[in-house]
């Protein structure tokens, strides 16, 4: 059992960073590049106050700061079971190639086939057409799902300890990353923007639907992993 002053800075802790979380996404509501103010932001949030007002702090910004704060969840559960599988404090998305798996994913759908962002053709219909919000999405899962396959079976190798998974991964990322260079340097203007702008983290597109489906991810995975605890 942890001793008791452990114990009492850990709850400390705990209780401080959600403070400091629940804080951050009231800040995120009421702050922004609309001219409205705070108190008229507060109200908005509950419906009281104009319809732009309203439209505003409901449809926009609401939206976007719970993707925030899903999508950091969902990362730092992510980091958490890395660590505990591989044994390494080291490891995360990021360390993995995982990040950068899913960067080169997001390049291939907007640079190479307009992954919903840049489909100027409004007719156009199938699984890359403008009409389709998750493209991008989706086909950077994809390549971040085949990094981490790739990083399971390096753990599979006896020869590899979880200092060396790390190390692949890290060379892994590197190799993703070349890739994601590589089409950059030959893409349109238009298409570079878009995806410099997605790999910083836009939430410009966030929807109350996008939130659910991320909300469901990160729980069935906490469940998934919370149930197989004792295996690591």
């Amino acid at each position: 059992m942890l001793s008791q002053p452990k114990s009492r800075k850990r709850w400390i802790a705990l209780i401080s960073f959600s403070a400091l979380l629940c804080l951050s996404f009231l800040l995120c509501l009421l702050l922004g590049s609309s001219k409205i103010g705070m108190g008229e932001s507060f109200l908005a949030l509950f419906g009281v106050g104009n319809g732009s007002s309203i439209r505003i702090v409901q449809k926009i910004r609401l939206p976007e700061a719970l993707a925030a704060l899903i999508a950091g969840a969902g990362l730092s559960i992510s980091g958490l079971i890395m660590q505990t599988v591989l044994g390494n404090i080291m490891a995360s998305p990021s360390t993995l190639g995982v990040s950068n798996a899913a960067v080169f994913g997001a390049n291939v759908s907007i640079i190479l086939a307009s992954g919903g962002y840049l489909n100027l053709d409004k007719n156009a219909d199938g699984f890359f057409s403008s009409g389709n919000p998750f493209a991008t999405s989706l086909v950077a899962f994809a390549f971040a799902f085949l990094s981490v396959l790739l990083v399971l079976a390096l753990c599979r190798i006896r020869s590899f300890n979880p200092s060396s998974v790390i190390l692949a991964g890290v060379a892994l990322g590197s190799v993703w990353t070349a890739g994601t260079t590589f089409l950059q340097f030959y893409a349109t203007d238009v298409g570079l923007s878009a995806a410099v702008v997605w790999s910083f983290g836009d939430l410009g597109r966030a929807s109350f639907l996008s939130d659910l489906i991320m909300a469901i991810v990160v729980l069935v995975a906490v469940i998934f992993f919370f149930l197989l605890r004792y295996r690591y």
